[in-house]
């Protein structure tokens, strides 16, 4: 697309900097324009000056990077400069990134689903090469609505984008590498080289006889109005290229709101904003949209018939259904309609005809070698010729103004064309047998440069360990010149203050005959100080050998203050080794490097203290098949805080350990104070014996750690996500995604807290899990054997089939749920055994049964909101002290059990208190489709003290309930009262229930309310000794049944005062079930009690009725 602009006059050789505004002029649109591409040129140079032609920084290191992924091929999420351009993959899971304070994606996006194009298909078993596509377009409105500001209602800028796209050519040779230049490739496109035409413009002369009776014409720009001309390549030949031209940039232009039947009509938005911009009847149209516009196709050229009252096109013969199929198109492909001002017969500059356009179906202007030349109108002539050896591209265009004033256009004279200008770099190479390759240069930012010495500059074939042994005892400096340095054995550093680093990342060190490359390391265990190592790539051409004990490419031993920086470590083949091995070193730093194809990371052996792993990528290199790697960072061994950050891991059964007992013994490690922070790994799955090991993609054992803002992502039911077994560890803002789309009863558990030993936990304290994402089928938080741990602000969630525990307690105490969201799970929220756990402000949705406690002590359950559960809102098993169930707030649960439950409690030794809640159509699912056949609200039975008190148990449409069935709002049962007999005295011993300030309503077919007892002997009941039902309001749906009672209490002695009672039938509104010592007095109610034998006489004295 283009804009309407006055004219297009920036020029590289005129060196201008800027452009400075003078008061009181007019404000023209080409100086803002020129301007624009002053900045961009410096740029674009800049960066090229800086970065070089291609690159990746390290701050993105995955950046476009190349992967295979379940046959399909992703592209990494990051930044690459090519030629200067910024092509930016967003790819997908966006989290916000602080830094550039935006959301980013955290992972690769599949190649199929890349923005500016296609799917790429990938030939098996044959070589292939991977490389992008970066270009710069015009977006105008028509591509982006959003541009039209509301207020103003018409189109005011117009933006350039820059658009990328990944492509493959297949069937290279084996020589070609990714050093090879694209042009030189066997087979490279010739569409990919840069274009070769050339565009001279100029106007026609005047060729008449002179005639002394008349003023001679003049030569010249004869139009009588501005334009800036523009003429497009639509396509072309090794032999032709045909033109099309427009007097107005081609920007008159407009969207297809239709394509009618035939695909011989369209119906557009807008037929054009006056007499001059518009469509008209004869005009030669380009029909075109994204997707010929991203593979590089023109459109479709027709000679239009305008219908102004149905604001139609009509032509023939009809467009290609795949492009325009009937109907209103796709938005998103942004169907429009270009015109173009060629008409009529087309002339040579000598006047003769060229082309007759009506003659013609595409209305496009045919030039040749033999006649290159064409006049456009008033004047204005066209000369475009091909560079021998090239092609012209379609898409090729060039402007020119012509300006009435001066009766001149502006001159062209061989002028290469203003765009497209596409721009090509390696990203990989894929083998025939899957093993892809990375081509990307991964550059640091400036300020991690260092200073280059060169005591000693090493070429390829030199020798590198003879350099390093000839440096001074002071230490010095070997750089390694690019291009390959093979060894036949490690290259060792033996002394202290020593810098080996490459000159560019081109700088190979290849070994084929050993899997050991660099040792740092004095030959008699003396301490070595101030080592570097970096930009150099480390390549291993033979695989490590079995049982010779572990094995590294890169050793470290009784080091201190070395760093290995952006190096890379490369086993041609999965390799059975460890990228890094560290022993018994401190400050020791592994910083931005990359290590594939190998079964460890880095290991570290024994005593290293203050470890640094930042930015690094660590690769098994399976294809994407599985993990073949056994753990990323394997970190035994460690005291003192590590820094863990940034790094990226990718195939490893195991992820980050910081943990020396890891298959053994207890949990342990002194690398307190530790952070793990902003990692991203991802497992895939392996053969793991079930039940075994459960295999962590972070497993910390130190005390006090961070563990913060990890991405995990894994695909086995035998894995987890993070296992904390340390004291006092913080573990926030982490996202756990299991991958699975469903699971048995193995299932991965996305957070551990817990120290377990072989005969069980062993007991952990304290923790903060908090603001963590857990997604996917798994079990989400598990917490065993801890005191005073708390969980807060998480987000547990699955898309797909629910997770199993979303919160589980086990033998823990002092433990506070707090403010967590959990979804779609089974269990949202358990606890078993502990005391003093407090559940507090959750918000549980869709699930089994909400707030699960069994066996527990001294439980708190208050201020949740429990929503959409299929068996209960909370329910308590077995508990002790004091059980306080507080405003909560329970809705929609227990609609696929019978008895549906809101709030229950069985077996309670000590104090019930279930206090403020709301319970709100119990039974009933949120559709109204799914209820329950019977449904009792609030239940609690054998508890030995209790008090409910100004709770709201409610339908919002009780009609929904069979009120024939037994349905409560309330029933209680007490545990215990006993009548001990002295001779002709007894002594009762029992406890109370208060029923208080309530609000009951529903259905219910004998009551509403329920208070029982169950006689076990003369002497002992299952009851409460004295009850108190006062203030409360109850409305009762029921049926005239025999028996029934909105309130039926039993007891040995209950006082009921102050209540109202209403029924929608005439029912006795409280059964005392002969209760001798009751007291009823202050009650409004429809009906009197029954069975009432207490005070006061007569019942009407001091109630209503």
């Amino acid at each position: 697309m283009s804009g309407d602009y006055s004219r297009k006059r920036f020029n590289p050789e005129h060196h201008y900097q800027g452009v400075l505004r003078q008061q009181g002029r007019v404000d023209l649109d080409a100086d803002w324009n020129e301007y624009v591409d002053l900045q961009d040129r410096r740029w674009r140079a800049e960066t090229i000056d800086v970065v070089g032609r291609c690159g990746v920084p390290a701050e993105t290191p995955d950046g476009f990077k190349i992967e295979l992924s379940g046959g399909d091929l992703t592209v990494g999420q990051g930044r690459m400069y090519v030629d200067g351009y910024l092509a930016e993959n967003h790819g997908t899971a966006p989290l916000f990134d602080a830094t550039i304070e935006e959301q980013y994606g955290s992972a690769a996006l599949p190649v199929k689903n890349q923005p500016y194009g296609g799917p790429v298909t990938v030939p098996p078993q044959v070589r292939s090469l991977v490389y992008v596509d970066v270009w710069r377009r015009e977006v105008t409105h028509l591509l982006e609505p959003g541009l039209i500001e509301p207020a103003v209602n018409v189109d005011s800028t117009t933006r350039l984008q820059t658009a990328w796209q990944v492509r493959v050519l297949a069937n290279i040779p084996p020589e070609v590498n990714c050093e090879t230049p694209l042009a030189d490739i066997p087979g490279w496109p010739i569409g990919n080289q840069p274009s070769a035409a050339r565009l001279t413009t100029t106007t026609v002369a005047v060729t008449t006889e002179p005639d002394l009776c008349l003023v001679p014409p003049t030569g010249g720009y004869r139009g009588l109005e501005n334009h800036l001309y523009r003429v497009e390549v639509h396509s072309a030949t090794a032999g032709s290229v045909k033109v099309k031209w427009s007097r107005e940039n081609a920007h008159v232009a407009t969207t297809i709101a239709e394509i009618m039947a035939t695909r011989t009509v369209v119906r557009v938005d807008s037929l054009g904003r006056d007499d001059v911009l518009r469509f008209k009847t004869g005009d030669w149209v380009e029909f075109t949209n994204d997707q010929r516009e991203f593979a590089g196709l023109p459109g479709e050229m027709r000679k239009v018939t305008v219908d102004d009252a149905d604001q139609t096109l009509a032509f023939t013969p009809a467009l290609p259904v795949a492009d325009f199929p009937q109907g209103v198109p796709d938005a998103a492909k942004h169907l429009r309609v270009i015109r173009w001002d060629q008409s009529g017969i087309v002339r040579k500059p000598d006047g003769s005809e060229l082309i007759n356009l009506d003659l013609t179906t595409d209305g496009l202007i045919e030039l040749s070698a033999a006649n290159p030349g064409f006049v456009l109108e008033h004047g204005v002539q066209a000369t475009m010729t091909v560079l021998s050896g090239g092609m012209a591209h379609s898409g090729d265009y060039w402007c020119f103004a012509a300006r009435t004033a001066d009766a001149d256009i502006e001159h062209l004279t061989q002028a290469p064309p203003l765009g497209l200008h596409h721009h090509y770099c390696h990203l990989a190479i894929i083998e025939a047998d899957g093993e892809i390759h990375d081509c990307r240069t991964v550059f640091p930012p400036l300020t991690d440069l260092t200073p280059g010495c060169c005591t000693v500059v090493v070429q390829p074939g030199e020798d590198i360990q003879a350099a390093i042994d000839s440096l001074p005892e002071e230490g010095g400096c070997v750089c390694l010149k690019g291009g390959e340095h093979e060894i036949h054995a490690p290259i060792r550093i033996e002394s202290s203050r020593v810098s080996l680093h490459g000159e560019t990342v081109g700088a190979r060190v290849v070994r084929a005959d050993g899997p050991e490359l660099l040792r740092i390391a004095h030959p008699d265990g003396l301490l070595l100080e101030h080592v570097t190592v970096s930009g150099i790539a480390f390549e291993l051409e033979t695989k490590g050998s079995q049982g010779q004990g572990l094995q590294a490419m890169v050793t470290m031993d009784r080091c201190r203050h070395t760093t290995l920086d952006r190096c890379v470590l490369h086993p041609q083949g999965v390799s059975q080794i460890a990228g890094v091995a560290i022993s018994r070193s401190s400050d020791v730093s592994v910083t931005h490097c990359l290590a594939d194809n190998v079964q460890y990371g880095v290991v570290t052996i024994a005593d290293t203290t203050s470890l640094t792993i930042v930015g690094n990528s660590f690769d098994a290199g399976t294809g994407r098949k599985g993990d073949g790697g056994v753990v990323g960072l394997f970190l035994q061994g460690v005291a003192f805080p590590a820094r863990i950050e940034q790094n990226r891991l990718l195939g490893f059964i195991f992820g980050i350990v910081l943990n020396d007992a890891l298959s053994a013994g207890l949990p342990f490690s002194l690398a307190a104070g530790s952070r793990i922070v902003g990692n991203y790994i991802v497992r895939l799955g392996a053969e793991v014996d079930a039940g075994t090991l459960k295999a962590f993609g972070i497993d910390v054992a130190a005390d006090a750690c961070l563990i913060s803002e990890n991405i995990l992502l894994y695909n086995s039911p035998e894995y987890g996500g993070i296992s904390i077994s340390g004291r006092n560890t913080v573990v926030e803002r982490n996202q756990l995604r299991s991958l699975l789309k469903e699971a048995g009863s193995v299932r991965p558990i996305a957070l551990l807290l817990a120290k377990l030993g072989k005969n069980g936990s062993l007991g952990s304290v304290g923790g903060r899990i908090a603001a963590n994402q857990v997604l996917g089928v798994q079990d989400a938080i598990v917490v065993i054997g801890n005191e005073e741990a708390e969980v807060l602000d998480n987000q547990v969630d699955s898309e797909g089939q629910e997770l199993r525990y979303g919160l589980l307690l086990v033998a823990s105490s002092r433990v506070r749920l707090q403010g967590n969201r959990v979804t779609n799970t089974a269990w949202p929220i358990a606890t078993s055994g502990g005391m003093a756990n407090v559940v507090f402000d959750n918000s549980l949705v869709r699930g089994g049964g909400g707030v699960t406690a069994v066996f527990h002590t001294s439980f708190t359950c208050s201020r949740n909101r429990i929503e959409d559960m299929r068996h209960w809102g909370v329910l308590s098993l077995i508990g002790f002290a004091k059980c306080a169930l507080t405003e909560n707030r329970v809705l929609n649960c227990g609609y696929q059990q019978a008895p549906s439950i809101g709030i229950g409690a069985s077996v309670h030794i000590g104090e019930l208190c279930v206090e403020s809640c709301e319970v709100m159509n119990t039974g009933v699912s949120p559709d109204n489709t799914t209820v329950s056949a019977l449904s009792w609200g609030i239940i609690a039975d054998l508890i030995l003290e209790a008090r409910v008190q100004s709770n709201l148990v409610t339908y919002a449409n009780a009609a929904l309930l069979d009120a024939n069935q037994e349905h409560r709002a309330l029933w209680l049962r007490g545990w215990l009262e006993q009548v001990i007999n002295f001779g002709a005295g007894q002594v009762v011993f029992g406890f109370s229930a208060q029923i208080l300030d309530n609000k009951f309503l529903g259905p219910g077919r004998t009551a509403l309310v329920e208070v029982a007892q169950q006689n076990v002997s003369d002497t002992l009941f299952r009851r409460f000794e004295r009850l108190f039902f006062s203030n409360n309001f109850c409305w009762h749906v029921s049926v005239a049944a025999r028996g029934a009672a909105t309130v039926s209490l039993s007891a040995r002695s209950a006082i009921v005062m102050g209540n109202h009672i209403k029924t929608n039938v005439p029912i006795p509104s409280v059964d005392f079930l002969g209760m001798k010592e009751a007291v009823y007095m202050g009650n409004l109610a429809q009906a009197n009690p029954v069975n009432f034998g207490g005070i006061p006489s007569p019942i009407s004295g001091f109630n209503r009725p």
